[in-house]
């Protein structure tokens, strides 16, 4: 097999339990040795993953979905996309301005953080040993500086493909997010995570992406939705309660509504709502 690395232990577990099944379609005699083998394997991984035996066989050969995501978070995530095709959903040109400051009158848009691999696979393996910890708090810091505030899973799946690995299992994103809290990060309680050098309560900016940005609705920070809503309100005070959320949307590229995206526009106007 063209492997091109050391096989982890989940890839040796499903290594053999194909060369056990594939005796067994045979019938070949050393099925038994295989299977032996298999469970040596499946043993290994168990301890390393610290759940059984058979949560670890049922996860190590579980078939990879296209998006392991419901029906109505497909629909979410594809949102964007479908719009992006017949037009660019673009940010009212009114929402860019903002007051002068050192960096021009512009309102700074979202930038995605670009992934750069810093390291490989066997960082993550050896967590949490301190070498490997310090590295994975490093990468997240510094994306979580650069694009915070940030949703813990995407910063969890961002830090993962920064050390080469594109598919976190559960069990190896529950590592990942707390080395990430134990990393002098906020995550607040709708686990946004932010950088040091913001105070969320002080944090009035937004930043602003049209309907081709690399960032679900959903993975926007109530506050930071909060921010725009109040910014528009303040400069359209004679707009209805639906037409903020129209604006709100569109400042963030979208246009249509679908479950999530509507309740968590909600949850975020919430937040303005309790200050007037």
């Amino acid at each position: 097999m063209a492997h091109m690395h050391d096989f982890s232990v989940a890839e040796a577990f499903r290594a053999n339990d194909f060369s056990v099944r594939l005796l067994e379609h045979f019938h070949d005699e050393g099925q038994d040795t295989a299977k032996y083998i298999r469970h040596e394997a499946l043993v290994a991984l168990a301890l390393e993953e610290g759940v059984t035996e058979q949560a670890a066989a049922e996860e190590a050969t579980a078939i990879p979905a296209v998006a392991d995501v419901s029906e109505e978070e497909s629909s979410d995530a594809l949102d964007g996309q479908d719009e992006s095709k017949l037009e660019v959903i673009a940010p009212d040109p009114a929402v860019l301005v903002q007051a002068p400051s050192v960096i021009g009158g512009q309102r700074l848009g979202f930038e995605p953080w670009t992934v750069v691999q810093v390291g490989g696979i066997d960082v993550l393996d050896d967590l949490p040993k301190k070498v490997a910890k310090e590295k994975v708090r490093a990468a997240a810091v510094e994306i979580a500086t650069y694009e915070g505030p940030i949703h813990l899973d995407r910063l969890v799946q961002m830090t993962a493909q920064s050390f080469g690995l594109q598919r976190v299992r559960s069990s190896r994103e529950k590592k990942l997010a707390y080395q990430i809290q134990r990393a002098g990060l906020l995550v607040d309680a709708d686990k946004f995570v932010w950088p040091g050098e913001i105070d969320p309560g002080a944090w009035h900016e937004f930043r602003p992406n049209d309907s081709t940005a690399d960032r679900p609705f959903v993975h926007i920070s109530a506050v930071e939705i909060a921010n725009a809503a109040r910014f528009i309100q303040a400069h359209q005070p004679d707009l209805s309660e639906d037409e903020i959320a129209v604006a709100v949307l569109q400042t963030f590229g979208r246009r249509r509504r679908t479950k999530q995206i509507a309740s968590h526009l909600a949850h975020a106007l919430s937040r303005l709502a309790a200050e007037q």
